[in-house]
């Protein structure tokens, strides 16, 4: 059965082996984690072929970040050259937690079941769960406590259904808008967008529209609000008009001596052309 989640160290952040590592390999390792949590295998990874499909990269791509992974030491391959997350497995069942303990006894108790179909369940109670001395030798499960365990999942179950029921309700009253369609609006927020925009309303929600359909794996729960922040933060870039200085008011002074600087040029140009400067 494929983990729905793995554990990722917090010392990796400053592990010098990881450090040495380009963005993209560290990239490439984390998704190995999640594929080999997917796989549950002990860490043994798939074929190159697959590895490059899943992560969606060229083969080759995938074949140079795995080779710096190999010759870091932190993939490495078993007897059968398989490939390898190293230490992946003696890392996920380090440290247990109670709720990991109890999962594990109740899927060893199913597997001992469907081994052993006619033997009595509860002749395994005491049974060891982990062939390591120094884990956990055994777990003697209180059937109350399995009960209330029961309890709180089928509760969480339940939550999460009515959460998935509330977003439907949510999405069933909405319109489809934009030419693919993925703009998810309410005739009353339309309205309100028309009486906002006026007729640039569908360019924007065309523009919504375009970018959801190039980013596939980007989401917003809200169209109507991710519009509005669009335009606020347009208007905020959007160049602003260059203020006018005020022309300077001239003083009776200033605007006399100007006049009269005029009249004198004026006076000179005439007394050039018509040559009595130079007589007088």
């Amino acid at each position: 059965m494929a983990k729905t989640w793995i554990k990722l160290y917090t010392e990796a952040l400053h592990d010098r082996k990881m450090r040495k590592l380009s963005r993209f390999d560290k990239s490439v390792f984390y998704d190995l984690l999640l594929l080999a949590g997917i796989d549950d295998n002990g860490g043994i990874l798939p074929e190159i072929e697959d590895i490059a499909l899943e992560l969606d990269l060229k083969k080759a791509d995938a074949m140079k970040s795995i080779a710096n992974l190999l010759k870091s030491g932190i993939l490495t391959k078993d007897s059968n050259d398989n490939l390898l997350i190293t230490h992946f497995q003696d890392r996920q069942e380090a440290n247990l937690s109670n709720y990991e303990k109890v999962k594990r006894y109740r899927e060893n108790q199913k597997k001992v079941i469907n081994d052993n179909p006619n033997d009595n369940p509860d002749d395994n109670q005491g049974q060891v769960i982990n062939d390591n001395p120094d884990d956990m030798k055994m777990i003697t499960l209180d059937k109350e406590e399995e009960v209330e365990e029961d309890i709180e999942v089928e509760e969480e179950l339940k939550e999460r259904d009515r959460e998935k029921e509330t977003r439907a309700l949510k999405t069933a009253s909405k319109h489809k808008h934009g030419q693919f369609g993925h703009v998810l609006l309410t005739d009353a927020e339309y309205g309100k967008l028309c009486k906002r925009f006026g007729p640039s309303t569908d360019s924007k929600i065309q523009n919504l529209d375009d970018y959801l359909q190039n980013n596939r794996k980007k989401h917003y729960d809200d169209h109507y609000l991710t519009l509005l922040k669009w335009a606020e933060k347009d208007d905020k870039t959007a160049p602003q008009p260059v203020r006018q200085e005020p022309a300077k008011r001239e003083s009776w002074v200033e605007l006399a001596e100007r006049m009269q600087s005029q009249k004198n040029a004026v006076i000179a140009e005439a007394d050039a052309i018509t040559g009595f400067g130079g007589a007088a």
